[in-house]
């Protein structure tokens, strides 16, 4: 560990004297100071635990040393996490740009993200305790979280890439970006399933040549005070494309308001067998609203949905499934230094129609709601910020946690449900 933090040391002094680089230190420790669980099943308990001063209870101490430079031609970032107590280290974002004219160039990894989400108040929570999930389809096969052109919905994760904007400013307030990425998809078995279409059939009818990169693609028009707009489009594999449009107004001083659209679909050809594919979609609302100079309010909403192929002379439906997701979250400044918040999540499926049988043992559909489906589960997180100075802050609150609300009979004496009570610590320092 000492080698890698004397080599990285020595970097940064020395490209810091050369390029001016920028140079930061991070250490976040998350502790949950008191936690427990409970799981009933039939109302009667079927397990517990608790814990005590949990020092990774709320997620793995986080380090963070970032290396950047850049000027007018280019830059690079390299984003590198230690790992306390062992010589290896993560490399989490690492990337270069150049810029010819208005072209910029990108290679490497990380997070190729256009979309305001709204999270001003975010400060140190974990994601699953304020911005659960990004915008797009939550859980989808091809539009999750769609603006991040990078990202591999299949793999999860993020991927090597390069990336070409072309951005034209006609004048001080207008904005308008081209960008094109290739996405590294790997290598694969099955070619016929990645890149490469019937233009790279050969003569036998056998694949010779495929693109072992995905594509994708972002068009973004802004004018100040007025409006921002884009639209993403993802496409991993052959017959597979996921599309996000996103609008945020601009002419309201106290209200940052994000609007989008999702769409993802598997574009195949299964010639007689089937009649319509695979496909999902979300809507996503999401707003910062100053309420007075020290009170602000944060919604995330998100409606996402799924419907199956469905084959050709089926005397059913195809299978559907409609999920929500809501976030209201109140921060109020009490001072300089210590902000209050209250945040409260709810996560259900409100909607599902399946395959089942009538009387008679026909296939029919059958529709599922809330309390079929499991009921509501509720998050309810009061906490408290506190900044010491420009370089620390201690983040503190309770956790609530309520499942199966409403959840029917039925759905409890067949499955567990779970609730919680835990005490996170969060406490960062930055150099």
């Amino acid at each position: 560990m000492k080698k890698i933090v004397s080599v990285l040391a020595f970097a940064a002094l020395t490209l810091s004297a050369v390029f001016a680089a920028d140079i930061s230190l991070s250490y976040r420790t998350r502790a949950n100071v008191y936690s427990e669980t409970k799981t009933k099943k039939d109302g009667a308990v079927t397990a517990s635990s608790k814990t005590v001063l949990d020092q990774t209870g709320y997620g793995t101490a986080a380090k963070c040393f970032v290396l950047s430079a850049s000027g007018d031609v280019g830059g690079f970032i390299l984003d590198v996490d230690p790992n306390a107590g062992t010589e290896k280290f993560t490399l989490d974002q690492w990337y270069a740009w150049v810029n010819l004219g208005n072209l910029q160039t990108t290679v490497g990894l990380w997070k190729s993200r256009y979309v305001n989400r709204v999270t001003e108040d975010a400060n140190d929570w974990q994601d699953a305790d304020y911005e659960r999930y990004k915008p797009g389809v939550i859980g989808g096969v091809y539009a999750k979280d769609i603006d991040n052109l990078t990202y591999s919905t299949l793999e999860n994760h993020q991927k090597l890439s390069t990336a070409f904007a072309y951005t034209i400013r006609p004048n001080d307030d207008t904005y308008f970006m081209v960008k094109g990425v290739l996405v590294n998809a790997g290598g694969t078995n099955d070619v016929k399933d990645t890149w490469g279409g019937a233009l790279m059939n050969s003569d036998s009818g056998n694949y010779q040549n495929t693109f072992f990169s995905g594509f994708a693609g972002e068009v973004a028009f802004k004018v100040n005070n007025v409006f921002d707009f884009n639209v993403a489009a993802r496409s991993e594999k052959r017959n597979s494309l996921g599309v996000g449009v996103f609008l945020r107004p601009l002419m309201f001083d106290s209200a940052n308001l994000l609007f989008g659209f999702s769409y993802g679909r598997n574009l195949a050809d299964y010639g007689d067998t089937i009649e319509s594919n695979y496909s999902e979609f979300a809507i996503d609302f999401r707003a910062r609203i100053k309420l007075s100079e020290k009170l602000a309010l944060t919604t995330m909403n998100n409606m996402s949905s799924f419907t199956d192929a469905k084959t050709k002379d089926a005397t059913i439906d195809p299978n559907k499934l409609i999920r929500l997701w809501d976030m209201v979250s109140l921060a109020y400044k009490a001072s300089e230094q210590l902000l209050l918040q209250c945040t409260v999540e709810s996560e259900c499926a409100v909607y599902a129609r399946g395959a089942g049988t009538d009387d008679a043992g026909k296939p029919k559909n059958v529709d599922y709601y809330v309390g079929d489906l499991g009921g509501i589960n509720l998050s309810v997180i009061p906490g408290m910020t506190w900044t010491f100075n420009a370089n620390a802050k201690l983040t503190a609150g309770l956790k609530f946690d309520f499942g199966g609300i409403r959840a029917s009979a039925d759905y409890k004496a067949k499955n567990e449900i779970s609730t919680g009570f835990s005490i996170p610590v969060v406490f960062k320092v930055v150099l």
